[in-house]
């Protein structure tokens, strides 16, 4: 699927991830797909998949997000910038 056609699929978005404040561009996420699984990936993408996921903590504006929820039940906008901050204890 090329990227125009999935900007006309409601199914996909497109994610940001700030990664310990380095960006990091997921294309075509499943809004169907939990949160946890599009956070692994950017976590693998920018090289920080030796820590848990739970060393990190997961915003939007500033609001914390569950990783068990779907994508599209947060309504996140495509293009979104999710921060992914390295919980406070957790720097080995």
């Amino acid at each position: 699927m090329n990227m125009k056609q999935h900007h006309e699929n409601p199914n996909f978005i497109d994610l940001e991830f700030s990664v310990g404040g380095k960006p990091c561009l997921l294309e075509s996420v499943n809004v169907n797909s939990l949160l946890k699984v599009a956070v692994q990936q950017a976590l693998r993408d920018s090289g920080n998949s030796g820590r848990d996921i739970n060393d990190w903590t997961v915003e939007f504006n500033d609001t914390p997000l569950d990783l068990d929820s779907k994508i599209r039940d947060l309504n996140l906008p495509s293009g979104a910038c999710i921060e992914l901050i390295l919980a406070h204890g957790a720097g080995g």
